[in-house]
């Protein structure tokens, strides 16, 4: 919907990467990896200009028939153009 991805679970979000890491981290999504359970973190996101707290955003999680447990993201990541700044 065009909101751009500041932080989740207070780390800054800058790339992609910092958004796979910052999952992989976060102590929330590391319980639900060993559960199964579903997992609610906090983020900010950049929504028309305005920085907004979004509580409790939850990601589910699905087996992946192995045994082990994946997060599900149901939304896309977009690259924005490089340019000197970025």
């Amino acid at each position: 919907i065009g909101d751009e991805i500041r932080s989740l679970g207070g780390y800054n979000i800058r790339t992609d990467r910092d958004l796979l890491f910052a999952l992989s981290t976060d102590p929330e999504i590391k319980s639900a990896l060993a559960t199964g359970e579903s997992a609610k973190v906090n983020m900010t996101v950049k929504r028309d200009g305005q920085e907004v707290l979004l509580n409790g955003v939850e990601f589910q999680t699905v087996a992946d028939g192995s045994g082990s447990n994946l997060i599900q993201i149901d939304f896309k990541v977009e690259g924005i153009p490089n340019n000197f700044i970025n």
